[in-house]
Formats: structure tokens, sequence, C-alpha cells
């Protein structure tokens, strides 16, 4: 019996971990963040490396390209485009655009 979990944990276990979600050429890419703008909230998560937006499936993540500073990225959705700038591990400012709309916020 030993040996049927020992087989169990071996070959089945690391299916179930979790897959994380990469930006294509940042190795530290965001697993989960909540933005807060004016009059909105948009969190930011990965479910098994796939990034999402509230519930909208994220549809193009990558970085743009800067000459200096920090390198933003960029995630976009069926109607909404969520631009990250991560100053420091604990400060990350946003920019959302949503109907023509750009809203300035902070995200954790």
């Amino acid at each position: 019996m030993k040996l049927f979990y020992l087989i169990f944990l071996v070959f089945l276990m690391p299916s179930a971990w979790a897959k994380p979600c990469v930006v294509f050429g940042i190795s530290d890419s965001p697993q989960k963040l909540t933005c807060v703008f004016k009059t909105i909230q948009i969190r930011l998560s990965c479910q098994q490396g796939t990034y999402f937006l509230n519930q909208g499936r994220v549809s193009s993540a990558y970085h743009m390209e800067v000459e200096s500073g920090p390198v933003p990225l960029v995630f976009k959705t069926t109607g909404l485009e969520l631009i990250l700038y991560l100053q420091s591990k604990v400060e990350v400012l946003a920019e959302l655009e949503q109907e023509g709309r750009v809203l300035k916020g902070e995200c954790r």
C-alpha cells in the first residue's frame, strides 16, 4: 500500500501543482495583484498558466520596450487594457484603458 502512495505522489501530484503565468521577457511576472482606480477595482490573477483581469481571460500579455526606467507590462482583454509600471516590489503604478478612458491607479 505504501508503494501505491509513493507512486501517486511521484507521478500524479506534479500535474496538480499550479502552473505559473509568465510575460515573455520578464522573469518575475506578477501572479496576483489588486489594482485600485477612482471608481473601479481590477484583480489580476493567474489560473493554471493563464492570466485573468477580474473574470476576463487575458488575450495578450507582453512588456513594452522603453529606453529607460521600469519596463511596463501590458495585459489585454476584450474591452480592457491594464498597464503596470513596476517601480519596486511593493510599488506598482497602473493605467487602465476602458472604452477610450484612461484611469490611473496603484496595485498591491
